[in-house]
């Protein structure tokens, strides 16, 4: 067993479910041809890798996302390459039509002399969220409706903060369900928080969201 194999079963099983670890061979010399290994996928139920899995040993020129690639990942190795020295990062970005953030450390091959073979990468995903289809259009009271579901509050009791009856909040909450395109209340809450990542205003007033 090799130096780095016996590091990879070392760590295994440390890692928690929402950890990717991987190796990819740097060698070539168009970053296209770079090789991903898994060594550690992320293992929580997730619908980024509905019909598409980003997790497939491949190389980059076969990645089905190529902007996410040419965006966030080989800029990346290249820079670890040229400065022979780990790189620690936090990543926000877009994959596959979720809208994720994660830790990032990438690790070069140690004690090499030429050309890096090889890097270590280890993610934590700190959340995947869906992106709205369209944009929803919110104006000031939907933003606080919004907030208020996020925090965890029923539609009376909003509807009691606002000056609204509960009846009129929840039509409300309906309409914002068909205009983010949500199945339900909870998948409402993760598109509104999606949108809001990358919103800077509303209708109506232009305030924050």
């Amino acid at each position: 067993m090799s130096d780095r194999d016996a590091f990879f079963a070392s760590v295994r099983g440390r890692l928690r479910a929402n950890m990717i670890m991987a190796v990819t061979d740097t060698s070539a010399d168009d970053p296209l041809d770079f090789h991903v290994s898994f060594v550690h996928r992320f293992s929580l139920p997730s619908g980024i890798i509905r019909g598409v899995d980003p997790q497939e040993d491949q190389r980059f020129s076969k990645f089905q996302d190529q902007e996410y690639l040419q965006t966030y990942v080989i800029p990346a190795y290249l820079s670890v390459i040229e400065m022979r020295r780990p790189v620690i990062d936090q990543v926000k970005g877009k994959l596959f039509g979720f809208r994720i953030l994660y830790d990032r450390i990438l690790v070069p091959e140690p004690g090499s002399s030429g050309r890096v073979g090889w890097c270590l990468s280890l993610t934590e995903t700190r959340f995947a969220l869906p992106i709205p289809d369209c944009d929803p259009g919110l104006d000031h009271e939907d933003v606080k409706v919004l907030q208020l579901l996020r925090e965890g509050e029923s539609a009376r009791e909003i509807g009691e903060r606002c000056g609204f009856s509960k009846r009129t909040i929840e039509g409300r909450i309906e309409r914002l369900r068909r205009r983010f395109g949500a199945r339900n209340v909870a998948h409402l809450i993760a598109l509104s928080l999606s949108h809001a990542c990358e919103s800077r205003h509303v209708d109506d007033g232009h305030a924050s969201a």
